[in-house]
């Protein structure tokens, strides 16, 4: 009789409901807290690559698997805590576009890394940024990544990754490997956002 009483008196209280919230925003937190931290390290990986010298390769390589991790881990965190937010949806490609976009900058000015493929995966990205963001915001539409993206988001880190260890014939055959799976996927993604549109 005595644990009914406890039991009805937690549920009077709420106490479950509290907990749940709490663990809520600390997943929320802890996701975007890693998309951010992307962000952050997007400076100390330009200014290490700028540095053109095998520390600094080191140093770079080291940030870019930190920022691999982090991006491998929120998702995870998500899926896992089913924590889904308009924010998170825009942050976490935001902070993988704006890092991508500067390491491939640095490289195109300190390595041979050739503009051509630098324009054409920036384009490719500021589009889904600005396209992703306004149909987020406008027509409460999110487009996650889908398996070609992330093939792309590979080729992408393989190519920076022997760029920076200045394997750049290898890294060549990778940029022009990412060009061609930018477009497909550019494709890919755009088809996608029609049938959204159609089918409201």
């Amino acid at each position: 009789m005595r644990g009914e009483e406890l039991g009805a008196e937690r549920r009077n209280t709420g106490f479950p409901d509290v907990t749940q919230a709490v663990a809520r925003r600390a997943s929320w937190a802890l996701v975007n807290g890693l998309s951010i931290s992307r962000l952050i390290v997007s400076v100390p990986t330009v200014l290490a690559l700028l540095r053109n010298d095998p520390l600094g390769d080191r140093i770079a390589l080291l940030l870019m698997f930190w920022a691999l991790s982090s991006d491998i881990a929120d998702g995870y965190f998500a899926r896992r805590t089913g924590v889904r937010s308009r924010l998170g949806a825009v942050l976490d490609p935001l902070a993988d576009k704006v890092l991508i976009g500067c390491i491939v900058m640095t490289l195109v000015l300190v390595r041979s890394l050739p503009f051509w493929a630098a324009g054409i995966i920036l384009l490719r990205d500021a589009c889904i940024l600005v396209a992703g963001g306004w149909f987020a915001r406008r027509k409460g539409i999110v487009l996650e990544s889908n398996h070609l993206g992330k093939i792309t988001g590979v080729v992408f880190a393989c190519m920076i990754g022997l760029y920076t260890l200045r394997l750049e014939t290898a890294g060549l055959y990778l940029a022009v490997l990412s060009v061609g799976l930018v477009l497909l996927s550019s494709l890919s993604y755009s088809l996608r956002l029609l049938r959204l549109l159609r089918g409201r």
